[in-house]
């Protein structure tokens, strides 16, 4: 470097640079797990939407409040998760790892209720006791 001023400026597009990839990154992965919620959501067939085991009621139960509003509005209730991350103003990736998490407790707990069930994803729940 000839001049300082020069060191200074270098130092400031280095920065703008750093922050511009930051945000670039940050959309990115907003708008790849917007896409896989949508993607998810449509894999199962429309017949099997309405046929959602009864266990899961129960499962919904037991979870934190946040989480189970998480499960209700996006997953049962077909919200997408931008527009449940503002309902929750919270931002998409927060939102997306609250889900993440959500679907994780659901799972246990239908696990620990359905036993051998939860583990061959049945449709026909006949494990309610």
């Amino acid at each position: 470097m000839r001049e300082a001023e020069s060191a200074v400026a270098w130092f400031y597009r280095i920065l703008r640079n750093a922050i511009a990839d930051h945000y670039r990154q940050q959309a990115a992965r907003a708008r790849a797990i917007n896409d896989w919620a949508v993607d998810w959501s449509e894999a199962y067939e429309p017949e099997f939407r309405d046929e959602v085991c009864a266990c899961i009621q129960e499962a919904l139960i037991a979870l934190k409040p946040e989480y189970r509003d998480a499960i209700q509005q996006v997953d049962l209730g077909g919200e997408s998760l931008e527009s449940f991350a503002k309902s929750q103003r919270t931002s998409s990736n927060n939102a997306s790892v609250r889900l993440h998490r959500a679907r994780k407790a659901v799972a246990k707990q239908v696990t620990a209720i359905c036993g051998a069930c939860a583990t061959h994803k049945c449709i026909d729940c006949t494990c309610k006791p």
